[in-house]
Parts: C-alpha cells; sequence; structure tokens
C-alpha cells in the first residue's frame, strides 16, 4: 500500500526493475542464514533505501557482508541487526571499509574487539569520509 507508493515517489526506477534479477535476489539474501533479517526488518530496509535493489548480492553484498564477519568480527547473531541499522552498508567497498576499520584500531591502540562493538552499534561509521568527518574528530579527542 503506503510504503510500495513511497518508494515510487522516492525511488521511481524501482517499477523498471526485474522482480527476478534485482528484487527477488535482494529479499532471499536479507532473508538467509548469512544474514538473518527478520521479514520485517528486510522491509523496512528496503523501504528506506529502495536503491538497495540495484546492488548486486554476489558482486557487491557477499564481499561487504564477508568483510564485516571476518575482518571487524561481527558475530553471525548480530550481522542482522547491524545491516537493519545501515543497510547501506552492503553498498560500501570492502577496501573502503578496511581502511576505516585499520584506522578505528589503531586509535584504540590495537582494541579490535572495541572497535567490533562500536561498528555493530553504529555501522554507518564506516561509510564516513575519513579526510572530512573521521579525522577531524579524532584530532579533536586527541587534545
Amino acid at each position: 500500500g503506503s510504503q510500495i507508493s513511497r518508494m515510487l515517489y522516492a525511488f521511481p526506477r524501482l517499477i523498471t526493475l526485474s522482480l527476478d534479477k534485482n528484487i527477488k535476489p535482494v529479499f532471499q539474501f536479507f532473508l538467509s542464514e548469512a544474514v538473518g533479517m527478520n521479514p520485517i526488518d528486510v522491509n523496512d530496509s528496503v523501504s528506506i533505501r529502495p536503491h538497495l535493489f540495484l546492488i548486486d548480492v554476489e558482486t557487491n553484498m557477499i564481499p561487504a557482508l564477508d568483510f564485516l564477519r571476518h575482518q571487524v568480527g561481527v558475530p553471525v547473531e548480530l550481522v542482522g541487526s547491524v545491516i537493519s541499522r545501515a543497510p547501506q552498508i552492503l553498498t560500501y567497498r570492502p577496501k573502503s571499509m578496511a581502511i576505516k576499520h585499520r584506522l578505528f584500531v589503531e586509535v584504540v591502540q590495537g582494541d579490535a574487539k572495541y572497535v567490533c562493538e562500536q561498528i555493530c552499534t553504529c555501522p554507518s561509521i564506516l561509510g564516513y569520509s575519513i579526510r572530512e568527518r573521521m579525522l577531524p574528530r579524532l584530532r579533536r579527542l586527541a587534545h
């Protein structure tokens, strides 16, 4: 009903997307055991960010998820809640996230567990600009 009309208003291109190539794979990925989101969170996530249907599951979402699980250390039972907090994280390139992750770990003197907890709480920090947003804040905290 109104949720679909809001999505179409915000993202008119949605109507041109293939159900089999764009929409179903995203829903299936979000509902898979690897992600573990519940259907309500999936609907909320794609309603807020319908452009996720343009992101390829195999070439973009799975590598981003692998980075979160294996490099950051996000426990499998938290993956769904992390993604529902910031579904756009699945659009980030692992290389870009790795640079920011290393910076966080350096700032907290190697406490990777603390960094993982912070990313689980606010995953969108992996999308912040290092130059524009992260370094100025870190400099302020250091003084």
